[in-house]
């Protein structure tokens, strides 16, 4: 068999697919040392950047599920104290704004808005974490801070929702009524 002489590669004579073939290998293991080392390294990163989990009993325990979850965090922070008394205070101010439709609008607005603002606190808290906390809670995906602040901000608003909704029943229910009555009223005086 004879081959038109292409080229020598490593000392050797070869032909032109060959040589494409002993290139186009080369690259293709180069592109794979290329990915290994960057897979490994963002492997090590992520191994630097993972959260401190405080270590004590209740860390051991694999988490599962959001009550696991909850059940790993430091509530003796007092910080987390801070953040428990201000949603209480949240609870009590929307119980309190139930007879004030005005200042209930704005509680509900006040509430939404701090939702929503919810994953630059994040971005925020991630950064200081060491400022405030002994522990780094605040996770890429936003998992603590949507259950530990989101969560309860939230649940006043469904409150406040379902308390418009029934209003709005019961305005409609006693807008209903009085137009039966009236309407009532007329077919009497006609019928008189």
């Amino acid at each position: 068999m004879t081959f038109a002489v292409s080229g020598v590669y490593d000392g050797r004579i070869y032909s032109a697919t060959q040589v494409a073939f002993h290139r186009s290998s080369e690259i293709a293991v180069g592109r794979v040392r290329v990915l290994f080392v960057f897979s490994f390294s963002v492997m090590a990163e992520q191994a630097q950047n993972v959260s401190s989990i405080p270590i004590d009993a209740i860390s051991n325990i694999k988490i599962t599920s959001v009550w696991t979850f909850l059940l790993s965090i430091q509530w003796s922070e007092s910080w987390l104290i801070g953040l428990g008394l201000f949603h209480t205070l949240c609870f009590v101010v929307t119980l309190v704004t139930l007879r004030f439709y005005r200042a209930q609008i704005c509680h509900f607005l006040l509430m939404v808005g701090m939702v929503s603002c919810a994953e630059y606190i994040n971005e925020v808290a991630a950064i200081n974490w060491r400022l405030f906390s002994r522990y780094q809670y605040f996770d890429s995906k936003g998992m603590f801070i949507s259950l530990v602040f989101s969560a309860p901000l939230l649940g006043n608003t469904v409150i406040i929702v379902m308390v418009w909704v029934y209003r709005t029943f019961a305005a409609m229910t006693e807008l209903k009524s009085l137009q039966l009555k009236r309407k009532a009223a007329k077919t009497k005086r006609k019928t008189d």
